[in-house]
């Protein structure tokens, strides 16, 4: 045996130096400019048993419904939920400035895993902060994200896919919501969804979907939930009849606190089978004043209901044979369909439902009748499942604008009409030949309505 002749101070420097080596082998990675502390942070993410469910929330509160982000946060924490069954995952934007009911005091964006806290609704978070990489997301670092930016939408989904797998995925858009895009000219008048405060963006539901469908890869949304106003709109769900299963929302205003997430992640919708069931849990579980207009719209119809209100609509074109005509029953509609409408800016949008829409123009157009019952048919089809007492089945389409005393707006925005060939115009417009107005004034119904067409 050979003698070692070391003195034990130099053996101990020499074990030092190897356990500062390995460690720079682990945590030298880098993402742009970030602290070494917040880079290892990223890294730290273990992916997830498999389970039932995962949830994703992306909750774009950088604007003035900070507050009421706050408060279904701590909601979602105050949840009932076997935590061996379902993942909650919050992406959670900021305002820049601090509110009165702060639960933190932390600006920016962080990414969360819904942990049950046993004290209720309180002002304190106990969930998991967890990093996300796709984004620069550490569990130390603060970072400002534009929620209005699909790369941030798609980071996100494809972040939680990869280390929160599930047999089902859910995914709840939280925060503003009008509908389709209304106007390119003021950012005040646009008609979108995640809107962005400091960057000064927000994403058009065509784009919404084609960020989930890029960050789910191969796998098919089983929920799509809308926590917006405007939601549930032919327009909205026309986007996703590629990306989800199911959808859910409101066709009108949403009340402000929205959705009671104490009453939406429960056991139950752990043991949901499908995005169906899923929904009805969801729906099944709203608290009274949600319960006046919220529809479980089955994607898998929608294109069916397309056509059907296609064919009524073109119909229905056909009979309005003059200008006069035409005036008559635009204000017809105005006055006796049933309407959902905002006057928050000079140019508001005025959804109606669709049915109550067909009923005005059957009573003026006895010839309708047959057309409107196909299309009764597919929207009874569509809309699965409604919670409150609607007189209609609950799914709207735009119709017009008003300014804030209610006067009609005649010149439309060019995001609604046929053959502008816009970037991000939704694809209910371009891809409707009898309702939407035209270019060219093919005398679509729209066309009609709104002297838009040379009778």
């Amino acid at each position: 045996m050979v003698k070692n002749n070391k003195p034990l101070w130099l053996i101990g420097l020499i074990l030092i130096e190897i356990v500062l080596a390995v460690s720079v082998v682990f945590n030298g990675c880098t993402f742009g400019n970030m602290d070494a502390v917040a880079t290892s942070d990223m890294n730290k993410n273990l992916v997830s048993r498999k389970k039932d469910w995962t949830f994703m929330v992306y909750m774009a509160a950088d604007n003035n419904l900070e507050a009421a982000a706050l408060e279904d946060f701590n909601e979602m924490e105050a949840s009932d939920f076997d935590s061996e069954k379902i993942n909650v995952i919050v992406l959670f934007d900021r305002n820049n400035f601090k509110d009165s009911n702060d639960l933190e005091e932390w600006r920016g964006a962080r990414m969360y895993e819904i942990c049950k806290d046993k004290n209720g609704i309180n002002n304190t978070i106990c969930s998991k902060r967890i990093s996300c990489s796709d984004l620069g997301l550490g569990i130390k670092n603060e970072k400002s994200l534009d929620m209005g930016n699909p790369e941030t939408l798609r980071g996100f989904v494809k972040n939680v896919v990869n280390y929160y797998p599930a047999e089902h995925y859910g995914i709840f858009v939280w925060g503003h919501g009008t509908g389709y895009r209304n106007s390119s000219l003021q950012k005040n008048e646009t008609r979108a969804v995640a809107v962005d405060d400091s960057s000064d963006s927000f994403m058009e539901n065509c784009v919404v979907a084609s960020s989930i469908k890029n960050g789910m890869g191969d796998k098919k949304i089983d929920l799509l939930a809308y926590d917006t106003c405007f939601a549930a709109e032919l327009e909205v769900v026309y986007e996703f009849s590629e990306v989800a299963e199911y959808f859910i929302g409101s066709q009108g205003i949403q009340v402000e606190s929205g959705l009671d997430y104490r009453k939406v992640f429960t056991n139950e919708i752990g043991e949901a089978e499908n995005g169906l069931s899923a929904a009805k849990c969801v729906a099944e579980k709203l608290s009274d004043n949600m319960k006046k207009d919220f529809s479980i719209i089955n994607l898998s119809e929608i294109k069916n209901l397309f056509s059907s209100f296609d064919s009524f609509a073109s119909s229905a074109a056909s009979f309005v044979s003059s200008k006069t005509d035409g005036v008559e029953i635009r204000n017809e509609i105005l006055s006796k369909a049933e309407s959902f409408r905002s006057f928050e800016s000079s140019n508001n949008p005025v959804y109606v439902n669709i049915l109550s829409l067909a009923d005005v123009l059957v009573k003026k157009y006895q010839n309708l009748v047959s057309y409107k019952n196909n299309l009764e048919t597919a929207i009874k089809k569509s809309v699965v499942f409604y919670s409150g007492a609607n007189k209609n089945l609950p799914l709207g389409i735009y119709f017009c604008s008003v300014d804030n005393s209610n006067a009609l707006i005649m010149d439309f925005s060019p995001y609604y009409c046929k053959g502008k060939n816009l970037k991000n115009q939704c694809s209910f417009v371009k891809d409707s030949s009898a309702y939407v107005l035209t270019v060219e004034k093919n005398g679509t119904l729209l066309d009609r309505l709104f002297e838009n067409y040379n009778f």
